[in-house]
């Protein structure tokens, strides 16, 4: 697997729907899109 310095955005499942969320390859951390 190789390691993608890009953010990338994937919909992540949370109760009550879903939402998008924005991740770093150096933070771990979600943020909304």
């Amino acid at each position: 697997m190789t390691e993608n310095r890009e953010r990338y955005c994937h919909s992540e499942g949370i109760k009550g729907g879903s939402i998008k969320v924005c991740s770093l390859a150096d933070s771990s951390f979600p943020m909304s899109c």
